[in-house]
């Protein structure tokens, strides 16, 4: 009985090191990110042209299928996933579980960037509201759109 205890014990540590790892490996929380810089970049420019829409192409070096950029208050990881469904882009359940197990609601001040790659794995980063807009809301877009229009 013993031995079954430490057997437990050793894969419920195993299992808590590698959520931790994972977790931080998994929602970069970074203002220098290249996404972010990329974003902050593409938002000043569209402020200064008066532009409703940036490109979005460049994010995570092109590999990605549907971005979605959210705003303060609301669900990214619920976001992507209906975008998603509604394009029918395939998200792996094991994916979505990973992912959807880890982020919450944006916090006041930042928006999330999250992303399905082209392998159908799932990305997230936090960065600072430089969209100019307190009341930013989702947008999203697919690979093949023309930009990424946000209200």
């Amino acid at each position: 009985m013993r031995r079954y205890f430490f057997i437990a014990a050793g894969i419920l540590i195993l299992l808590a090191a590698i959520f931790a790892i994972d977790r931080a490996l998994w929602l970069i929380d970074d203002d220098d990110h290249p996404d972010a810089l990329f974003l902050r970049e593409q938002f000043a420019d569209a402020k200064a042209g008066g532009k409703s829409a940036i490109s979005a192409i460049a994010v995570n070096g092109g590999n990605w299928l549907a971005l979605c950029l959210v705003g303060a208050g609301e669900n990214p990881q619920e976001t992507l996933r209906n975008f998603a469904r509604s394009k029918r882009i395939r998200v792996p359940s094991a994916q979505r579980f990973r992912s959807w197990f880890y982020v919450g609601n944006v916090p006041k001040g930042e928006i999330a960037l999250v992303f399905v790659t082209e392998r159908n794995s799932v990305r997230s980063r936090r960065m600072p509201n430089f969209a100019g807009t307190p009341n930013f809301k989702a947008a999203c877009a697919q690979r093949a759109d023309a930009g990424l229009v946000w209200r």
